[in-house]
């Protein structure tokens, strides 16, 4: 675990790290790494012994319970996997260190979901009364313990192309049993496939309120330990065609940097990883498990706010969104009830929430969630295109799909290989005839043949804007006027 918690250890004063680890639900993990120091302060130190000893005896708690309920549907003939907490543990080098706080298991064929869980009833399980999930159902065991009994892997997602996928990807799911205990085997999903999942339910905290640390840790412990090489090719062909490409660039380039990720199933696209990528997974990990350590943290929307808030409706009343009628009312009850929550729980506006989510959900852009575009990113070099593309700022290119039209944003290489980022001015019989924004003379003709791609957007201060903003085109159709006051400027000049 040094390799791994390194980074995150590094330059912390230790009650920081103490304060930190307990935030994100690794002290545990820390605490057996760093626990042979001598310069721990005592009360740290006792801080630390007693979280790592909780955590401990919780896990044990859970390891034991899980075996029970797991005893329990393979002796009813319901095929089941253990998944998240204590699935994942079984990679840890001992597997209590890795806190979970609840149960997760998967029932394998949808239609024993109702057996399994009239099991859990009628062995002392509660059925939380009301849930606003669907893929899985909560239970409180007798001994208070939380279980999570799944009839899918993750929440629906607002994209049925990575619906559609899941489903396919659930049909064709291999299994295996790892060692939790001495003489005591768990049965998980395989190695490959609890890699694609991992990520998967990554991004249902990341699209939600937030993810923790530890989860990223779960990533890189996981992948490490995979002894066949053949997952990569898999995991990368998933996470492409699903449309999660940028994503898992994102999270294996997180995990690589700072995280010990020595299997990097996305290495090849690690030319992509930037700075504004890794901001975006910081940001969700100050929000923490959705939005626990986040007040103004809410859902990024992957298509709207409304869209979002829609989906949110759907999950609360999935019987009554069946009503077109009485749609209206439940959308004005769920208003109702997340302006009250913010006022009376989380104690923040709901306006200031909702433009946290709006700006989150613009920077989120970046990753290209649910995308499976052929855009690639650069930086931007030089100030020609100044007053709105500056200096080191992300472009995002799409492919040559169409001819360039006025005003576009077109990547081009000249006869001396320069490749060259500026906006076409005009357009005639003998080619394009391009100009900087920041210039005035114009250069052509350009021809088909020397365009690379059009820019789609670009990224400033982690600011999406779209390479059709009207300012832009505002400025460009003034260079006329500009060309001439620089005339005049310089006239007077000389």
């Amino acid at each position: 675990m040094k390799d791994i918690l390194s980074d995150f250890i590094r330059e912390k004063s230790y009650e920081q790290l103490y304060s930190e680890s307990e935030l994100q639900g690794i002290s545990a993990l820390v605490w057996s790494v760093i626990h042979d120091r001598q310069d721990i302060p005592l009360s740290t130190r006792a801080l630390f012994e007693k979280s790592a000893k909780s955590v401990i005896l919780s896990n044990d708690r859970l390891i034991f319970d899980t075996a029970k309920q797991v005893q329990l549907f393979e002796k009813n003939g319901i095929g089941c996997a253990v998944l998240k907490g204590v699935a994942v543990g079984a990679y840890y080098p001992s597997p209590v260190i890795r806190r979970a706080g609840d149960i997760d298991i998967y029932v394998h064929d949808p239609s024993e979901f109702k057996e399994a869980a009239q099991l859990l009833a009628d062995n002392g399980f509660v059925r939380e009364e009301k849930s606003y999930s669907l893929h899985h159902v909560g239970f409180t065991g007798p001994d208070g313990i939380e279980t999570e009994l799944h009839s899918m892997l993750v929440e629906p997602f607002d994209d049925r192309h990575i619906n559609e996928m899941a489903a396919d990807f659930e049909k064709n799911l291999t299994y295996t049993r790892v060692q939790v205990r001495d003489n005591l085997f768990l049965p998980v999903l395989s190695e490959k496939d609890n890699a694609a999942y991992l990520v998967l339910h990554l991004l249902s905290h990341f699209l939600g309120e937030g993810m923790s640390l530890r989860q990223l840790i779960d990533i890189s412990v996981l992948f490490n330990d995979i002894q066949n090489d053949e997952w990569q090719g898999f995991f990368r062909d998933f996470m492409t065609e699903a449309g999660l490409k940028s994503f898992a660039t994102a999270v294996c380039g997180y995990c690589q940097k700072h995280l010990g990720l020595r299997q990097n199933p996305m290495s090849l696209y690690m030319n992509q990883y930037d700075e504004t990528m890794e901001s975006q997974i910081e940001k969700a990990i100050e929000g923490g498990d959705f939005g626990h350590h986040g007040a103004e943290k809410m859902a990024v929307p992957s298509k709207s706010l409304w869209a979002t808030f829609i989906t949110q409706v759907k999950r609360q009343y999935p019987d009554g969104w069946k009503k077109p009628v009485i749609r209206p009312f439940l959308c004005i009850r769920v208003g109702i009830g997340f302006i009250r929550n913010n006022r009376k729980i989380r104690h923040v506006s709901t306006m200031s929430v909702l433009k946290d989510a709006k700006n989150r959900g613009k920077e989120a852009g970046y990753l290209k969630v649910f995308s499976d575009d052929d855009t690639f990113t650069a930086m931007a070099s030089g100030n020609s295109m100044w007053p709105f593309i500056k200096d080191g700022d992300r472009i995002s290119i799409s492919p040559v799909s169409r001819p360039p039209e006025k005003y576009d944003i077109v990547l081009y290489r000249r006869d001396n290989g320069m490749l060259v980022l500026h906006r076409v001015i005009k357009v005639s019989a003998d080619g394009y005839y391009i100009a900087g924004d920041n210039q005035t003379e114009l250069e052509g003709p350009v021809t088909m043949d020397m365009i690379q791609g059009i820019l789609k957007g670009f990224y400033h201060n982690g600011r999406y804007t779209k390479a059709s903003f009207l300012r832009g085109r505002l400025w460009a159709a003034l260079r006329p006027l500009r060309k001439a006051y620089r005339g005049v400027k310089n006239a007077f000049k000389g």
